[in-house]
């Protein structure tokens, strides 16, 4: 569990250095609102699909575990089926890439849009390697082989990491692009070094049609639910545009930075019992899966809240520390502080959003979150018109932080209508008493920060520590403790993984 938990935290780390060295070399520019773009459009698919095949494949994969020789046959064809969307959706990109910039980045300058299509152009080539690592790293998860799959993306950010220092060198940032979509291949590499002992490679085009519906039909809805989450993206980088150069990078490095705190600990979470979600969903164990639900949601908001509680108090300082540096100036850290401060409001939504999606994931019930998804986006884009017509930019944000909400309600809603059994009372007082807690300490370092503001940098983070832990710990064990969740049960919730045999059976 410890190793998982680091690899976990590397990775996120091995990120976030490559958006501190791309902050250093380049800071907030047109060339940066380029790159930006360049990595959205793209990586939205590229999530859509990956996204897809460990929530939909895996749970298929499951269920053929037990017969050796069909659980070989659906690995293969899977491989071709995803091959055969990304080569599509590759070919596709390619044509479009021109109005795909013009529609979400419809105010950027002349430089900015051509450079952003240059490189749009050059990163959906990374998509040919998609559907075969997703389905690698889906297939080692679902046999309980966590730590190769979590060791790759450091690989993978180091790369990119290089390539961005190479790029600033050459004072070209599309060697930047490059070395990304290298990175990919290099992670495809890696990880059919690590599923040859789970099945053997059969050559051929065929794909039955009974796989060919089957992952049809669970894959379109998940791919549009996906495409419509992460469209709040699109949505704050369409408006940003509006707002002169840099705005778009000022608006990603803060949505980067609140997208590390919400997903440290529930990417992890949700990696680690995803398989038994999709084990007790096979079985129709409602009972069992209420249980996992529990804990992995108590897991991640007793871990998220007190992380985003310290990280929004000190916004200002955590932004200096990581990105204040460099081509980054003062000035991009004040607007990229007030940014992240504003979308903080919707971190804790965030963070419960990827497991609660793949609940309806183990069920195969991929509608849900693509109706959530609509309503989401539409909020989103209403709301972020409305604000910044109002507050500028800042409203942009403050649109972000309400469709989050909306979505965790609406996950919440459909859930309670279609399967009651899965929410416990148990995990009430959870979300209730974290969110208090959490609060409590955010204020509670506020109002302290002028205490220690002529602190050195690292000081002030400490004192802001130990305030933090020092209200938060005792007011969660307090209200859990109010309403019936002692301790011992505390513990027993959060003690770790789901514990399953080697049969699958927890």
């Amino acid at each position: 569990m410890a190793a998982l938990v680091l690899l976990t935290i590397a990775g996120k780390l091995a990120a976030m250095v490559k958006d501190i060295v791309f902050a250093y070399f380049f800071g907030a520019s047109p060339e940066t609102d380029a790159y930006f773009i360049a990595n959205q459009l793209p990586g939205v698919i590229w999530l859509a699909i990956y996204g897809t095949i460990a929530s939909v494949f895996a749970p298929m994969y499951v269920r053929t575990m037990a017969n050796p020789a069909a659980a070989e046959r659906l690995v293969n064809e899977a491989i071709r089926y995803y091959a055969y969307a990304a080569i599509s959706l590759t070919a596709l990109c390619l044509i479009l890439a021109e109005p795909m910039v013009s529609i979400f980045a419809p105010l950027i300058d002349g430089f900015t849009h051509d450079l952003a299509v240059k490189l749009t152009s050059i990163m959906v080539l990374g998509f040919v390697f998609t559907g075969y690592v997703g389905v690698q790293s889906a297939l080692q998860q679902a046999n309980r082989h966590f730590v190769p799959p979590l060791a790759v993306p450091v690989i993978n950010n180091l790369i990119a990491t290089a390539a961005i220092v190479v790029a600033y060198l050459m004072d070209d940032v599309t060697v930047a692009v490059v070395g990304a979509v290298a990175a990919y291949l290099v992670q495809a590499v890696i990880q059919r070094t690590q599923t040859r002992r789970f099945y053997a490679t059969k050559w051929g085009w065929r794909i039955r049609p009974e796989t060919w519906r089957r992952l049809s039909l669970l894959s379109a809805p998940m791919i549009f639910a996906v495409i419509l989450d992460q469209l709040n993206i699109f949505i704050g980088t369409a408006i940003a545009s509006g707002f002169g150069a840099g705005a778009i990078s000022h608006f990603n490095y803060a949505s980067r930075l609140a997208l590390f705190i919400s997903g440290v600990f529930s990417w992890l979470v949700s990696y680690l019992f995803f398989p038994a979600l999709a084990t007790h969903a096979a079985q129709g164990d409602d009972a069992r899966n209420a249980d996992v639900l529990t804990r992995a949601l108590g897991l991640i908001l007793v871990s998220t809240a007190p992380a985003a509680a310290g990280a929004l108090a000190l916004r200002t300082e955590v932004v200096a520390l990581i990105y204040q540096r460099g081509a980054f100036q003062p000035d991009d850290v004040q607007t990229t502080a007030t940014l992240f401060g504003i979308l903080g409001l919707g971190v804790m939504f965030v963070a419960l959003r990827e497991l609660l999606n793949r609940v309806y994931f183990s069920y195969q019930k991929t509608m849900a979150p693509l109706l959530i998804g609509i309503v989401a986006a539409a909020v989103n884009l209403a709301s972020s018109l409305i604000l910044s017509d109002l507050y500028g930019i800042w409203g942009v944000a403050a649109g972000a932080s309400i469709s989050a909400l909306i979505f965790c309600i609406g996950q919440f809603a459909i859930m309670a209508m279609w399967k009651p059994a899965l929410l416990t009372s148990r995990l009430a007082v959870y979300f209730m008493a974290a969110v208090v807690a959490g609060a409590a300490a955010f204020l509670a370092a506020v109002s302290a920060s002028g205490a220690f503001v002529a602190l050195p940098l690292v000081a002030r983070f400490v004192a802001a520590g130990l305030i933090v832990g020092g209200v938060y710990v005792p007011l969660l064990l307090a209200l859990l403790a109010l309403f019936g969740v002692k301790p011992s049960a505390v513990h027993a919730d959060l003690r770790g993984l789901p514990r399953i045999s080697p049969d699958g059976i927890p």
